[in-house]
């Protein structure tokens, strides 16, 4: 047995790196597996069966742990909870964080389930409903009646496919665990919290959970970034840390390898941009050249909105005649009844309406140069930004704005610039040049957030969404070069089929291609300077 220990104390580390971005210290002692802080305790020698049975264990054990630091928050709340209480939220826990797990590493669920053995056999002890509990959770196949099992899944799980994930947050697994326990208070079953062992005995022991020095309240359920291997400025830094303006948001991602969307799988947080007080400085486009933009935009919108001219009556004067008006005023005279001379149609320039969303790439390679120019590709998107929304919202349109980056699959950030119904003013323009480049381009989360914002305002006219970018899609949970193009084709295709027209406006020749695959290159302008804005506005049809 020494033999077969040493082999898989040496394969462990890298098995636990090649799981996760992060790389917890790994230590083996003589104790049941836990968790101290960002150290996983594992036991230097397990009963397990020689060869494939110790190797199986030990990985589900780290597999188990390193969720827990992935997935869990750092503490909860454990004031008020009853030791059984207590007890079925750290069975909680873990059936969420291993549910998270294998959603994002599916071989995770078949390498846990062979150690779930629980059954109705095991009878009605607290501790052996726990295990059964535990294995409903994890094991799609496995079928336990008992009512208090079935509410427990119901709870937990809001699908029979057991897809959708209710437990998230603290505040919802402390509430379920509390319903559940009152009914263990109900059924009598007995439980000593000393004698208590979670299980199965690959699971962490749950001292994590209950750490002393907690806050007043629970922290929230949030899988921490990823952590990117660029290393960020002071002002990256104090944008990351920018606090959330709303509810964190999760949104699908379409897998081109199973063609299929994964529902639930990315996270959005929202949050607010501090207004940058040097904007001259940071925009770095004269507002002079800027201004100059805007009326020929102006120019070209108001042309395009002639041709969208419609009739609104019909009058004594107007610039035709109107064939129908004409022909009952000749058939009224025929017929020697009485008729006004209302026979000219007059036309009245329609006002242009509609919502456009403009989202800007921050990601780290906004930060180069744009187009041998001494102007960041940041700072170049930022002017034409501040160009195309004030000339659309000079012409009636609503415009809103937002900055974009991400740090893996649960940590893409929206920045709100402008909301829709606000001026673009001054405040506006320093929000914007308040904008940092940081971390990657989830480009398919991104439009699926703006389509949901476009169509949720309810507005008349045209729906469109815009995204200023270097037309490079990547993040750095992602290998396949094609994963996020794919994903950013169905985001827009699905967002064509709710009505909203998405373009793009590439800062970078590189970037062309890539972005035709995404949006189709009728829907792609290529900008070397600002004065190409104005026309691609008008091949666009934006």
């Amino acid at each position: 047995m020494a033999a077969v220990a040493e082999s898989v104390r040496a394969a462990l580390p890298p098995y636990l790196r090649a799981l996760w971005s992060g790389q917890p210290q790994l230590k083996f002692v003589d104790a049941m597996p836990f968790i101290d802080g960002h150290a996983i305790h594992v036991p230097l020698d397990h009963a397990s069966p020689a060869g494939a049975g110790a190797w199986q264990w030990y990985r589900a054990a780290v597999a188990h742990s390193a969720a827990h630091l992935a997935f869990s928050p750092p503490v909860f709340d454990g004031r008020g909870l009853a030791p059984i209480s207590r007890a079925l939220l750290g069975v909680l826990e873990d059936a969420r964080i291993e549910a998270l797990a294998y959603r994002e590493l599916p071989g995770l669920r078949r390498l846990w389930m062979p150690l779930h053995t629980a059954s109705p056999a095991d009878g009605e002890g607290f501790e052996a409903m726990l295990l059964r509990l535990s294995r409903s959770l994890l094991d799609p196949g496995y079928q336990d009646d008992h009512p208090w099992i079935r509410k427990g899944r119901a709870l937990f799980y809001g699908d029979d496919a057991r897809q959708t994930l209710l437990l998230r947050r603290p505040d919802e697994l402390r509430l379920a665990a509390s319903l559940l326990g009152n009914d263990i208070g109900q059924m009598r079953l007995q439980f000593n919290s000393r004698m208590y062992v979670p299980g199965p005995d690959y699971r962490d022991d749950s001292r994590w959970m209950w750490a002393s020095g907690q806050s007043d309240e629970p922290q929230p359920v949030e899988p921490p970034p990823s952590h990117s291997s660029d290393p960020g400025n002071s002002d990256e830094v104090a944008q990351a840390a920018a606090p959330a303006t709303g509810p964190v948001l999760r949104y699908p991602e379409f897998d081109r390898l199973i063609a299929r969307l994964r529902h639930g799988w990315c996270s959005v947080s929202q949050q607010s941009v501090s207004a940058d007080h040097h904007a001259e400085g940071r925009l770095a486009i004269s507002r002079s050249d800027t201004q100059a933009i805007t009326l020929a935009l102006i120019r070209i919108l108001r042309q395009s909105r002639a041709h969208r001219s419609r009739a609104t009556q019909i009058a004594h004067e107007g610039d035709a005649f109107d064939i129908d008006a004409v022909v009952r005023m000749r058939v009224a005279r025929r017929v020697r009844r009485a008729s006004d001379a209302l026979v000219f149609r007059r036309t009245v320039a329609q006002s242009r309406q509609g919502q456009l969303m403009v989202i800007i790439d921050q990601s780290a390679s906004s930060s180069h140069a744009w187009a041998g120019s001494t102007t960041s590709l940041l700072q170049a998107a930022c002017a034409i930004t501040a160009s195309l929304a004030s000339a659309l919202q000079a012409c009636g349109m609503q415009v809103a704005i937002v900055g974009f980056s991400s740090n893996g699959r649960h940590a893409v950030a929206l920045r709100g610039v402008k909301d829709f119904a606000e001026p673009m003013d001054e405040a506006v323009v320093l929000r914007l040049a308040g904008l940092r480049s940081q971390h990657s381009t989830r480009l398919g989360t991104a439009i699926r957030h703006a389509t949901r914002a476009v169509v949720d305002t309810r507005g008349r006219g045209s729906r469109q969404v815009v995204i200023v970018s270097d037309g490079l899609p990547w993040d750095v949970d992602v290998h396949d070069p094609q994963y996020l193009v794919s994903d950013a084709h169905d985001a827009v295709m699905r967002a064509r089929r709710q009505g909203v027209v998405v373009s793009c406006l590439v800062l970078e020749l590189a970037g062309q291609s890539s972005a035709q695959k995404v949006f189709g290159a009728c829907r792609v302008g290529m900008l070397q300077t600002l004065a190409d804005l104005p026309e691609h506005v008008r091949r666009l049809g934006i």
